[in-house]
């Protein structure tokens, strides 16, 4: 098991012993809304938020440097054409 998976495994166990030992209710404020909630969806909703950003962010990382990859080939591929041969090149790769 690699440290990042070890790492994510532990950080799940301990947000859910928090979540779990807090099910009493709370008055909550958000901006002009206000509710009281149980502790425990007001965190559960917290992490899943903190999921889905976490998801968004990689996602976006992921497809910047895939298109710069891709850029990148691309250019390459331009400056290397099959048209960047001299003339005595292509004499020497004829000859039998």
């Amino acid at each position: 098991m690699s440290k990042r998976i070890g790492l994510a495994f532990v950080i799940v166990i301990l947000m859910t012993v928090a979540i779990m030992q807090n099910p009493e209710d709370a008055n909550f404020k958000l901006i002009l809304f206000s509710a009281q909630l149980p502790k425990l969806v007001v965190m559960t909703a917290m992490a899943a938020g903190g999921f889905i950003t976490g998801i968004l962010v990689m996602l976006r990382k992921s497809r910047t440097n895939s298109s710069t990859y891709e850029n990148y080939n691309d250019t390459r591929s331009n400056e290397h054409s099959s048209n960047t041969l001299s003339d005595e090149d292509r004499d020497y790769i004829s000859e039998p």
